[in-house]
């Protein structure tokens, strides 16, 4: 084969290609050059290595015999060498040239960039900063306006908090004294362990709120009418005739997930209570369009509520740290405590002259409506995580408290001391606690539902029927069914498989 010279090196080629141009190289310096370059050598177009043919000498061709070179061939060839090395550095030289002032421009480019960024970022600081003091000043307006408008309103809402607190001393006497009346012993009539052990899911309600964003988070039923009020992770208040089977009203206005929910037993008003701070009180008296009123009570979610026997007043807690007694038809709160930390649930005592609440911190505090400014007692400490649900007994003896540790723990009230302590899985995942109305049995709600009797506090049956955490649950009267509400999305009524005995009031 003809001994051919590398374009790139000037070498002579022992693997020669060829390229579409007529350029004969070295394979490994024609590779090189496409790596870095990716243009031909000679045309400067673009040029891959799929473009490359190799050289191959014919089969049977006999190579001519070597000839001898002469001082000036060899001295021509050194010469040769030399100029194409030289032109080879010429090139890099322009090349690397080239690649200098390309840099150059963009490092001028990114400096500039960086410069309207800087520029730019402290304009929005500085505008941020405005604003800030003028949300600050006009604040400060306000409630210097608040503060003129409440000196001048001070009297008359001093003698309504006296009118409201006399009402509520006369209402829990009778309630004390109706509670007396009915002594301690439970009513004849009342469903025994040995039947609540029999409960089935009587009734099964799949689609009360949205699928698109399953999961009901509370639920409170109407003594006579069997109306059901839930609320759940969709915005929704969702209002449902249990006797029709039908759906009243989809209540909708909350801007976040529902997480609490109240009816009124004495007339069509639901009450509910969301992550989006705020309480909103549903009439539903004209089933075609609910009325619904919007109370700013709290600054954070609200976490619980819960009405009072006289069905006149709310009570909220909220992770604004702080608790509210509001008067449903006013619109407007009485009371307002603050506390130390975040509260996580509340409750009325069945007099409703005191209330418990729950911290974050774990402590169970009770509270004396007539002098809410400190608690009526030393807090009631022994729960290891925040406090998701309480509980006051009918006869008023008896507290329970479910926290996130997953303990029930059971406070007797009379001697202001622990009863009991519930311990239960860690997997159960405890949500909420109720009474029944005659204080015999206990449900705790979670990844089950668990039914514990009073005294003797011992597990006499559990629910399963669940796919997904039992949020809320809710009895009926003499314990002849129990409801449940969870985030599969399900409500369901366990009672006997007949329905036997199962009813509203």
């Amino acid at each position: 084969m003809a001994t051919f010279v590398c374009g790139i090196g000037g070498a002579p080629c022992g693997d020669p290609w060829v390229t579409p141009a007529g350029g004969v190289y070295e394979k490994k310096n024609i590779d090189r050059w496409i790596n870095e370059h990716g243009t031909d050598p000679q045309t400067e177009r673009a040029l891959s290595k799929e473009d490359l043919i190799k050289m191959v000498q014919a089969p049977g061709v006999r190579p001519q015999p070597p000839q001898s070179m002469s001082i000036s061939s060899i001295i021509k060839s050194i010469r040769d060498e030399y100029d194409a090395m030289v032109l080879a550095n010429a090139k890099m030289i322009k090349d690397n040239n080239g690649n200098k002032d390309q840099l150059r421009d963009r490092l001028y480019n990114q400096d500039a960039a960086v410069r309207v960024i800087v520029r730019l970022t402290q304009n929005l600081a500085n505008l941020r900063m405005e604003l800030s003091q003028a949300e600050k000043e006009e604040q400060a307006k306000a409630e210097a306006v608040g503060e003129a408008m409440e000196a001048e309103e001070a009297p008359e809402d001093d003698k309504h908090v006296d009118n409201v607190m006399q009402r509520l001393k006369e209402e829990g006497e009778k309630l004390s004294s109706a509670r007396k009346k009915r002594g301690k012993k439970p009513p004849a009539e009342l469903v025994d362990t040995g039947t609540l052990s029999n409960y089935v899911v009587q009734t099964n309600y799949p689609g009360l709120h949205s699928a698109s964003v399953p999961g009901i988070t509370c639920l409170d039923t109407h003594r006579r009418t069997g109306i059901i009020a839930t609320g759940g992770k969709d915005k929704t208040v969702v209002l449902f005739n249990r006797e029709h089977e039908e759906i009243i009203a989809q209540c909708k206005g909350h801007t976040k997930a529902v997480t609490a929910v109240a009816l009124h037993q004495n007339g069509p008003i639901a009450v509910s209570g969301s992550n989006d701070s705020t309480i909103r009180v549903w009439n539903y008296e004209d089933e075609e369009k609910v009325r619904s009123s919007k109370l700013k009570i709290h600054k954070d979610a609200v976490t619980s509520l819960s009405l009072h026997p006289t069905q006149d007043y709310i009570l909220s807690s909220s992770n604004d740290k702080s608790w509210a007694f509001t008067d449903i038809f006013a619109e407007r709160d009485i009371v307002r405590v603050y506390d130390e930390d975040r509260i996580t649930a509340a409750q009325f005592h069945p007099d409703g002259l005191i209330l418990g609440t729950g911290t974050s911190r774990a402590e169970v505090k009770i509270w004396d409506l007539k002098s809410s400014s400190n608690p009526a007692a030393s807090p009631f400490k022994g729960h290891s995580g925040p406090v998701e649900s309480m509980c006051f007994s009918e006869n008023g003896y008896h507290l329970a408290t479910a926290s996130r540790d997953n303990e029930v723990r059971i406070w007797d009230l009379r001697k202001l001391k622990l009863l009991k302590t519930i311990t239960l899985s860690d997997s159960f995942n405890v949500r909420h606690v109720t009474f029944d109305q005659s204080g015999t049995y206990l449900s705790v709600a979670g990844g089950d539902v668990r039914v514990f009797k009073v005294k003797e506090w011992n597990e006499i049956c559990r629910y399963t029927a669940h796919t997904d955490d039992v949020t809320s649950s809710s009895w009926g009267v003499l314990a002849t069914e129990l409801m449940t509400c969870s985030l599969d999305r399900t409500v369901k009524v366990f009672s006997l498989e007949d329905g036997q005995g199962s009813k509203f009031a």
